[in-house]
Protein backbone atom coordinates (compact mmCIF):
# COMPACT_ATOMS: atom_id res chain seq x y z
CA UNK A 1 0.00 0.00 0.00
CA UNK A 2 2.58 2.94 1.19
CA UNK A 3 4.32 2.33 -1.87
CA UNK A 4 1.92 2.05 -4.76
CA UNK A 5 -1.07 4.06 -3.03
CA UNK A 6 -2.09 6.88 -5.45
CA UNK A 7 -1.80 9.37 -2.19
CA UNK A 8 1.01 7.99 -0.83
CA UNK A 9 2.97 10.87 -0.11
CA UNK A 10 -0.54 12.23 1.52
CA UNK A 11 -0.58 9.04 4.60
CA UNK A 12 0.87 9.37 7.66
CA UNK A 13 1.77 5.64 7.14
CA UNK A 14 3.13 4.94 10.77
CA UNK A 15 -0.38 6.05 11.96
CA UNK A 16 -2.09 4.24 9.56
CA UNK A 17 0.15 1.03 10.34
CA UNK A 18 -0.45 0.92 14.27
CA UNK A 19 -4.47 1.64 13.46
CA UNK A 20 -4.60 -1.05 11.33
CA UNK A 21 -2.41 -3.79 13.45
CA UNK A 22 -4.45 -2.41 16.45
CA UNK A 23 -8.09 -3.20 14.44
CA UNK A 24 -6.52 -6.67 13.39
CA UNK A 25 -4.33 -7.30 16.82
CA UNK A 26 -7.31 -10.11 17.63
CA UNK A 27 -7.49 -11.84 14.57
CA UNK A 28 -7.23 -16.04 15.05
CA UNK A 29 -6.88 -15.81 10.62
CA UNK A 30 -7.02 -14.46 7.55
CA UNK A 31 -10.57 -13.60 7.66
CA UNK A 32 -10.25 -12.28 11.09
CA UNK A 33 -8.07 -9.32 9.20
CA UNK A 34 -10.42 -8.21 6.40
CA UNK A 35 -12.34 -5.67 8.51
CA UNK A 36 -9.00 -3.83 9.49
CA UNK A 37 -7.58 -4.30 5.87
CA UNK A 38 -10.61 -2.34 4.43
CA UNK A 39 -10.75 -0.07 6.90
CA UNK A 40 -7.14 0.80 6.43
CA UNK A 41 -8.28 1.05 2.66
CA UNK A 42 -10.74 3.48 3.37
CA UNK A 43 -8.74 5.15 5.38
CA UNK A 44 -6.51 6.52 1.92
CA UNK A 45 -9.68 7.98 0.78
CA UNK A 46 -7.79 8.05 -2.40
CA UNK A 47 -10.89 7.07 -4.55
CA UNK A 48 -9.68 3.80 -5.97
CA UNK A 49 -8.02 1.64 -3.50
CA UNK A 50 -11.39 -1.26 -2.03
CA UNK A 51 -10.48 -4.48 -0.49
CA UNK A 52 -12.96 -7.81 -1.56
CA UNK A 53 -12.98 -10.70 0.26
CA UNK A 54 -12.22 -14.02 -1.40
CA UNK A 55 -15.98 -14.56 -1.83
CA UNK A 56 -16.20 -10.98 -3.36
CA UNK A 57 -12.98 -11.42 -5.43
CA UNK A 58 -14.73 -14.66 -6.59
CA UNK A 59 -17.21 -13.30 -8.07
CA UNK A 60 -15.60 -10.69 -9.93
CA UNK A 61 -13.42 -13.17 -11.48
CA UNK A 62 -16.51 -15.30 -12.62
CA UNK A 63 -18.04 -12.22 -14.65
CA UNK A 64 -20.72 -11.39 -11.89
CA UNK A 65 -21.96 -7.44 -12.50
CA UNK A 66 -19.96 -4.85 -10.39
CA UNK A 67 -23.21 -4.15 -8.55
CA UNK A 68 -23.10 -7.29 -7.29
CA UNK A 69 -19.60 -7.85 -6.07
CA UNK A 70 -19.13 -5.14 -4.00
CA UNK A 71 -21.64 -4.86 -1.21
CA UNK A 72 -23.47 -1.43 -0.82
CA UNK A 73 -21.54 0.92 1.49
CA UNK A 74 -23.84 2.74 3.92
CA UNK A 75 -22.66 6.33 5.90
CA UNK A 76 -19.63 5.76 7.85
CA UNK A 77 -18.50 2.48 6.60
CA UNK A 78 -14.62 2.63 6.53
CA UNK A 79 -14.73 3.94 2.68
CA UNK A 80 -16.47 6.77 3.79
CA UNK A 81 -13.97 7.85 6.69
CA UNK A 82 -10.62 10.36 6.34
CA UNK A 83 -9.08 9.76 9.90
CA UNK A 84 -5.62 9.27 7.86
CA UNK A 85 -5.23 12.54 6.18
Amino acid sequence: MERHAPVRDEVDWPKLGRDTLGRAGGASGPAGTHEAIEQALGDLCDGHSTFLTPEEAARAEDGTPDDQVLPPRAAGSPRASATSR
